[in-house]
């Protein structure tokens, strides 16, 4: 994840095309992040500590998970020291349980999706929320044309990268714009 969040810090100068867009693009202190799929809080939590982001929060189906990252959570005020903790640097890290596919809309301007393992109804489902939602750069491990398939159409690739997840597996992910912020599109 540590890699995923090098590249999305500096996205804007990654992606030639995005040179000028501003900086919302970029994953920085401004911004908000989203874990769909968060299971244990890893990524929510590197998101926070890495970049310092706004507010990181996850959202996973299984309460149990959702009680491990919580605990986790917990646990980080015992190790940061002093000068981090008067900093607030863990405020806005959040954890719900939750089906994401019921969401009205998602409000962050980055959204990371561990959909690896879902099914083509959650996606169906969740390519509705996505639609709706304002956000910037979306993080998929599936392709455009699945999700174009499953409704989510205003979002076009910029790029990918292989990384490994934090429980060892490899994959590929696609960081995806959405094209309804595009500068001089709509």
């Amino acid at each position: 994840a540590q890699r995923l969040f090098c590249v999305l810090r500096k996205l804007t100068q990654c992606v030639p095309a995005m040179g000028g867009w501003g900086a919302q693009w970029d994953f920085t202190s401004d911004s908000t992040f989203l874990d769909i799929g968060s299971g244990y809080g890893k990524v929510v939590l590197h998101a926070k500590l890495a970049v310092g982001c706004r507010s990181s929060h996850g959202i996973e189906c299984v309460a149990k998970r959702v009680e491990i990252s919580t605990l986790a959570l917990q646990g980080c005020f015992g190790e940061l020291d002093r000068t981090a903790l008067e900093d607030d640097i863990l405020k806005g890290v959040t954890f719900c349980c939750a089906d994401a596919t019921e969401a009205a809309e998602f409000r962050q301007t980055h959204v990371y999706a561990f959909d690896r393992v879902f099914s083509s109804y959650t996606l169906d489902a969740l390519a509705k929320v996505l639609q709706r939602s304002p956000f910037f750069v979306f993080i998929s491990s599936k392709g455009p044309r699945i999700w174009w398939k499953h409704g989510l159409t205003k979002v076009q690739p910029v790029s990918k990268m292989r990384f490994v997840t934090t429980g060892r597996e490899r994959c590929t992910v696609f960081i995806y714009v959405n094209t309804h912020f595009i500068p001089g599109i709509f």
